[in-house]
């Protein structure tokens, strides 16, 4: 357990001041020989408050013009995270599995006062999660890898300013769920040559929700603007990877063909991703050696793909 304080005054008018807690907890557990378990939890907690005053006097060539501003700021953020591992380790496999997850909300308040006055809020929960999995099973010449990585984020960001007579906001929300899982297969039944196989499937769902409102319609031409966004993206992919390596005292040759089927949800499209790469290494002497590499390829899709418009993103 800590806490913290401080006060760090620049001058008479000017001064700043923040509060910051910080919570740690961590656990081991050893099951057996071979597992353990591990836990942790971190909470912070920190606030931050600050004022400054100007005055701005700018010369123009039919008079002064005096400008006086006045901030305020108050900033908060409470921070969660968690950890839940579990491994092992034996003569036969070895077995990983994280579970993370973090909760962030900040909030911040800024009031200007003077002679333009305005106040801005702005809040901003985010919350993500992870898993992570790892399984390797060894046998003789050859071995068995299982992975798996997930994970969802939510990030909300809620911006309001005012200056007493207007109010304009913006809200803009994304999530993200993306997986990766694939299992492979290597063998190396000779030291001099090995044969590795990759098969899996890599998928994601999307969502960007923007919206601006408050502001006076009036004055811009809206006709072919949308304040308003909804956009989705989805997707799966399977994919197979074969690749084989040989190497010996001159020669080093290497041969990979990885595919995949891409297949796009909202637009209704499939592609078919392909990368295939060769490459030859041959030393004749210590000192000399000839490389021959050669590779073909495309690419998945992009977001402008599947929007075809403006993204509200900031103001």
């Amino acid at each position: 357990f800590s806490l913290g304080f401080g006060n760090a005054p620049l001058k008479d008018t000017r001064y700043r001041f923040n509060n910051d807690i910080l919570l740690n907890s961590s656990n081991t557990w050893k099951l057996g020989k071979d597992w353990e378990i591990n836990y942790s939890t971190t909470y912070c907690y920190e606030k931050l408050k600050s004022y400054n005053t100007s005055s701005t006097t700018y010369y123009f060539d039919n008079g002064n013009q005096t400008i006086v501003e006045d901030k305020q700021a108050s900033s908060k953020n409470n921070y969660v995270e968690s950890k839940f591992l579990v491994k092992a380790n034996s003569d036969k496999f070895w077995f990983r599995n994280l579970l993370y997850a973090d909760y962030e909300y900040k909030s911040l308040v800024q009031d200007l006062t003077g002679d333009y006055k305005r106040l801005q809020k702005v809040h901003s929960p985010n919350l993500i999660v992870k898993d992570n999995l790892e399984y390797i099973k060894r046998k003789g010449s050859s071995s068995f890898r299982f992975i798996s990585n997930s994970g969802f984020s939510h990030y909300d960001v809620m911006l309001t300013v005012s200056n007493w007579d207007n109010q304009l906001n913006q809200d803009v929300s994304i999530s993200d769920f993306r997986t990766d899982t694939y299992a492979v297969v290597d063998y190396n039944k000779r030291m001099d040559y090995t044969i590795s196989i990759t098969g899996g499937f890599k998928g994601a769902v999307r969502n960007l929700k923007s919206m601006l409102y408050g502001f006076d319609e009036s004055i811009l031409d809206t006709s072919d603007i949308s304040f308003v966004n909804n956009v989705d993206v989805s997707y799966i992919r399977p994919y197979l990877h074969p690749s084989v390596e040989y190497s010996s005292k001159r020669w080093e040759v290497k041969g990979s063909l990885p595919a995949s089927f891409a297949i796009y949800f909202p637009i209704k499209r499939s592609v078919f991703v392909y990368s295939a790469k060769a490459y030859v290494k041959y030393k004749p002497t210590s000192h000399l050696n000839f490389i021959f590499s050669s590779g073909v390829s495309n690419s998945e899709l992009n977001i402008k793909d599947f929007h075809d418009g403006y993204i509200l993103s900031n103001y």
